[in-house]
C-alpha cells in the first residue's frame, strides 16, 4: 500500500486542478501550484516539502487529517492568496525551513501555524482566526514576523512562544 507520491530533484507544476489526495505528495525539488484545490479527509498530510522550493498561489487546502503542508530541511515556500480551512492539527508545520504567507486566510483548525527548529514564518496582510488551540506556536530558536495581519477569534492563545524564540509584530 502506498502512503505517498514523490517528486525528487526536479520541477513540477500543477495549475487549475482539484485534487482529492489519498496519499501525501512528497517533494524534494521545486513545486509550483496555481489555482489548485486540495480537498479531502483521506490524507494525513497533503504536501511534504523536504529541502525544496515552493511557489503557491491562489490555492485552497481543505480537510487534511493532520497537517495541510509540512516544510522541512531548509525548504522555502511562498503562499499568496491561499486559504487553509478545516485541517486537523495544523495548517502549516515548519522544521528548519522558511515560509511567507501574503494575503492568506487560515481558519478552523487546532493550530494555524507551528514553527519549530530554527524556522522562520512571515505573514503579511493575512487573516488567522477561529482555531481551537493556540493559533501560532513558535519554538526552538524560531522566528515569527507579521505585518498588518489579523490574529483573532481563537479559543486558545493567539501566539505562544518558548524561550529563545523571536516574535515581531508590525502595524
Amino acid at each position: 500500500k502506498r502512503y505517498y507520491e514523490s517528486v525528487h530533484g526536479g520541477k513540477v507544476t500543477f495549475e487549475n486542478l482539484t485534487i482529492h489526495p489519498t496519499v501525501q505528495l512528497y517533494v524534494e525539488g521545486d513545486i509550483t501550484l496555481k489555482n489548485c484545490i486540495f480537498d479531502g479527509m483521506m490524507s494525513n498530510v497533503f504536501i511534504s516539502l523536504n529541502n525544496g522550493q515552493a511557489s503557491i498561489e491562489n490555492c485552497h487546502f481543505i480537510g487534511a487529517k493532520d497537517v495541510a503542508v509540512t516544510l522541512s530541511n531548509n525548504s522555502n515556500a511562498i503562499f499568496e492568496n491561499c486559504t487553509f480551512k478545516n485541517n486537523g492539527k495544523s495548517h502549516l508545520l515548519l522544521e528548519n525551513s522558511t515560509t511567507e504567507l501574503i494575503n492568506c486566510e487560515l481558519l478552523k483548525c487546532r493550530h494555524a501555524i507551528w514553527v519549530r527548529s530554527e524556522s522562520t514564518v512571515k505573514t503579511k496582510n493575512s487573516k488567522i482566526h477561529h482555531h481551537s488551540g493556540t493559533q501560532i506556536i513558535v519554538q526552538g530558536y524560531s522566528t515569527y514576523m507579521d505585518v498588518e495581519s489579523a490574529i483573532e477569534n481563537g479559543d486558545g492563545n493567539g501566539i505562544y512562544a518558548t524561550e529563545h524564540s523571536n516574535i515581531q509584530l508590525t502595524r
